[in-house]
């Protein structure tokens, strides 16, 4: 038992450390993605709820 929540512990970013990690916005949202979120009021009380179905393609244009 130990083993296993010692397995759990263990830091899951470790395998990528000294690599350097390039975030590429293009390819980052390149095909389906959902995103949720909500809307609270200024005390906090929850409003709206959403969920949305994003489907991301390139125009072959870099971004500026």
């Amino acid at each position: 038992m130990s083993f296993l929540v010692s397995a759990c512990a263990a830091d899951p970013l470790e395998r990528f450390r000294g690599e350097e990690q390039t975030f590429v916005l293009e390819e980052f949202f390149e095909g389906r993605s959902t995103a949720w979120g909500m809307f609270e009021d200024r005390f906090g009380t929850l409003r709206r709820q959403f969920r949305v179905e994003i489907l991301g393609s390139g125009t072959g244009r870099p971004l500026r």
